[in-house]
């Protein structure tokens, strides 16, 4: 079975004024091709959140399956002392696109 592992590392110098909605959450988003949004999870912990994707879908002459995996450290959006697992997290999966949403505490939270 052929595997695709997509390894997410942000950069220390990275510009998170970037990733930062309207409200003051912060949006990301990963391309999974051909994965269906009921086959992704995200796994949220007190110092990341983890993300599963698996293209389940074979097709007459390609019996390979793919594997979608990543992390993002917390660190980004937390400030220190508070766990990422206090923040409320949202996500969404349609046409192979993964958005996560991550709202600090007390920030309203919006679709």
């Amino acid at each position: 079975m052929a595997r695709s592992v997509l390894t997410l590392s942000l950069p220390t110098q990275v510009n998170l004024e970037d990733t930062v909605c309207g409200d003051g959450s912060f949006c990301m988003s990963f391309d999974l091709p051909v994965v269906c949004g009921d086959d992704i999870l995200v796994l949220p912990n007190e110092n990341e959140f983890k993300f599963y994707g698996e293209n389940k879908e074979v097709y007459e002459h390609d019996e390979s399956c793919r594997i979608f995996m990543g992390a993002v450290n917390g660190a980004f959006f937390c400030v220190p002392g508070v766990p990422l697992s206090s923040h409320h997290i949202a996500w969404d999966a349609e046409f192979g696109v993964l958005k996560v949403r991550i709202s600090p505490p007390g920030r309203a939270r919006s679709s």
